[in-house]
């Protein structure tokens, strides 16, 4: 079975952050990197000793779980499992300085969670039937440091995994050329997979394993596109990934790294002092990978950068309405946009550029060191 796009994400619900504004520097990389990369607290370190445990005074604070790191996805905390997949997590007292004591891993069912193997502060695991169930790390005496909870499911299908500044509404085609192409076991209601011994192969190109990544190849895209095999726990998908002809289009982008940033489409409405992103189109298609600078113009006023991640800082409006004026591609397409009042001091001057992944490992943080967005809490 074989897809080309992930079906849309949810919508942004109260008790999710919501991005409101960006910063340039210093404070705000501190601020998302709090967020990001951080790994995911076990039950304990969240609420306290879990009922029905006993817990071990050795780690009053629990404990804190690394996952495998999902190709346009900004957590790496332990992440839902296709069946026969493995995943490494690892594991740190929550308060990091402290070491670890002497510790082991078990799962509360092994049927559908198994552990490979198990070393200090980090477990090896296989998924085994359909559920749900908790990787716990205990102490000799069996009193429990933290858990955490893991779904497996099977894979429904295999699709190109959206980048975090494309729009996962949209089906996506790549610009022609080298190409950084992430790969998604989806599961039943969107979810997304880990099987970290997921491999490639049968291709139509010349295609790698992108460094530092499971789920990602790196191939050099032709006109017509191109197509590779994936398996995972012996069961292997096609995959295309479409090629896009001429830039046809330029649309608003109301995402940006997994969160909604434009209040409405239909009316376009846009956040004074806030961020909007914008697509090039083929045929309706986001396109990925095209190495084309953006202009603006903000009421008829020029907005600095000639950015390839096509998003631009608003100054704070005081207009009832705004006109956005972007070109890129040779093509130029104007917004009228209602203004809706927001915090001006979080407003971001000018366009926002961020690099390719990296080669961090999978408990690395994927965003070190980059200039990236405050999340703010407001509206939970």
């Amino acid at each position: 079975m074989a897809s080309s796009s992930l079906p849309r994400a949810p919508r942004t619900t109260p008790g999710m952050l919501r991005v409101l504004g960006w910063t340039s520097a210093g404070a705000g990389a501190l601020g998302a990197l709090a967020l990001f990369g951080c790994g995911g607290l076990g039950e304990r370190a969240r609420s306290g000793c879990p009922a029905g445990e006993v817990c071990s005074a050795e780690t009053p604070d629990g404990l804190r779980f690394y996952g495998a790191s999902i190709e346009g996805s900004l957590s790496n905390a332990p992440q839902p499992m296709a069946l026969g997949g493995t995943q490494t997590v690892r594991f740190e007292d929550a308060r990091a300085s402290r070491p670890l004591p002497v510790h082991t891993t078990v799962t509360s069912a092994p049927d559908v969670l198994e552990v490979l193997s198990s070393s200090n502060g980090s477990a090896v695991l296989r998924a085994g039937t359909e559920g749900a169930t908790h990787m716990r790390v205990v102490n000799p005496a069996g009193e429990l440091l933290d858990r955490v909870a893991i779904r497996t499911m099977a894979i429904d299908h295999v699709a190109i995994a959206h980048p975090l500044v494309s729009n996962p509404t949209r089906e996506i085609a790549f610009a022609v050329g080298q190409q950084h192409v992430g790969v998604a076991l989806v599961g039943s209601g969107g979810t997304r997979l880990v099987d970290t011994g997921m491999t490639f192969g049968a291709a139509s190109v010349d295609l790698s394993v992108a460094a530092g990544s499971w789920d990602a190849v790196e191939l050099q895209l032709p006109a017509g596109g191109a197509t590779f095999s994936v398996t995972s726990a012996g069961h292997t998908y096609d995959l295309t990934v479409p090629a896009a002809g001429t830039i046809d289009d330029i649309g608003v982008n109301p995402f940006l790294l997994d969160q909604e940033i434009v209040p409405s489409l239909e009316p376009l409405e846009v956040n004074s002092g806030g961020v909007i992103c914008f697509d090039l189109l083929w045929h309706e298609r986001a396109v990925v990978g095209a190495d084309e600078a953006f202009t603006y113009r903000v009421d008829g006023v020029a907005q600095e950068g000639t950015d390839t991640v096509g998003c631009l800082g608003l100054p704070d409006l005081a207009t009832a309405t705004v006109t956005i004026e972007v070109t890129a591609a040779g093509l130029t397409r104007t917004f009228t946009a209602a203004v809706v009042r927001n915090d001006p001091s979080m407003a971001l001057s000018g366009p926002l550029t961020l690099p390719q992944r990296g080669a961090f490992g999978e408990r690395a943080s994927l965003l070190r060191g980059l200039e990236l967005p405050v999340l703010s809490p407001r509206g939970i």
